[in-house]
């Protein structure tokens, strides 16, 4: 999460691009992040 939370921050200040632009990449980032596969039964 604080991972996450700091690549957030990073595009949110570095970013020069349309906010638009901005939001998909964090919307990106949070569909890997909370990627929550189930696992396989043994």
């Amino acid at each position: 999460m604080i991972q996450y939370a700091r690549e957030v921050e990073n595009i949110a200040y570095c970013e020069n691009q349309e906010m638009d632009n901005v939001l998909e990449k964090v919307e990106n980032i949070s569909e890997y992040v909370f990627d929550i596969k189930p696992k396989e039964s043994i």
